[in-house]
């Protein structure tokens, strides 16, 4: 996807701020939205390089679209995030695929979150589908997160 048809916008954590004050703080990304506002693309940088791009609802082919991503970026991570499938009233899942620097895949998460956009839970694999770890995220009112939880394979915590 074009980033010509996407609006970007720059954040630190979940706040909006303009590139100086990107700049100066040194870690940031930059949000692509659609035409809908939904973030179709993330470009997370530290002191002004490009460390990482998350490709949100994927339309094209898993291996397309890291063919592609590698071309372009060379020697940058990326996550691949499948196109959200509604589950119930009021959530959706979708499958994430982590990849290195050199296009290797490194883990799959399996991903749950509201209408909202707001992750619930994540259940991570490695590449070869042991289990490593699950994480619930937890939200005050005004939607800023407050804590996650990761379990390990037996439900007990593992760090909060």
């Amino acid at each position: 996807m074009s980033n010509l048809a996407l609006r970007p916008e720059i954040r630190i954590d979940s706040r909006t701020v303009a590139a100086a004050q990107a700049a100066e703080a040194g870690t940031y990304s930059i949000h692509w939205f659609d035409q809908r506002d939904r973030a179709k693309r993330i470009e997370h940088y530290v002191d002004l390089t490009l460390l990482k791009i998350d490709y949100i609802d994927l339309l094209v082919p898993l291996q397309e679209q890291l063919n592609e991503h590698l071309l372009a970026h060379p020697q940058v991570a990326c996550e691949c995030r499948t196109l959200r499938q509604k589950i119930a009233e009021n959530s959706y899942k979708f499958d994430i695929n982590r990849f290195d620097t050199a296009g290797k895949l490194t883990t799959r998460s399996a991903c749950i979150e509201d209408t909202q956009g707001l992750r619930i839970t994540e259940t991570t694999f490695t590449a070869d589908g042991a289990f490593v770890v699950r994480s619930n995220y937890h939200y005050a009112p005004n939607m800023t997160l407050v804590s996650v939880q990761h379990y390990d394979s037996f439900g007990n915590v593992v760090s909060s």
